[in-house]
């Protein structure tokens, strides 16, 4: 999984799947640096932020809507795009594709 953890953006992706920026939302370095005591407005903004994107293998990241070129992408989820019937993503990661239906069923 090393090849698939902290991808800048403008590196080549190196499998298809739901990626995750490792500078905003809970748990990413926005966070963490807030809970350290470095409170300013922009890592408060940032750390509300939950962004996860869906790559496919070969082409290129993009930045982050929310954190630009301090983005870092890590594979969250892969093997996606056989599947995408509609992916929906929000702060709570609701992904919805005919492989997640059918798991819960």
């Amino acid at each position: 999984m090393s090849n698939t953890v902290n991808l800048a953006p403008g590196s080549v992706i190196p499998e298809t799947g739901m990626y995750k920026c490792d500078m905003c939302g809970e748990g990413g370095m926005a966070d963490f640096f807030l809970k350290k005591g470095l409170n300013t407005p922009n890592l408060q903004h940032i750390s509300h932020q939950n962004n996860i994107k869906f790559f496919e293998a070969g082409k290129y990241f993009s930045e982050c809507p929310t954190c630009g070129k301090a983005a870092g992408w890590t594979l969250v989820e892969e093997n996606l795009s056989k599947n995408k019937e509609s992916i929906v993503v929000s702060p709570t990661q609701v992904i919805q594709t005919k492989k997640w239906w059918e798991f819960w069923k």
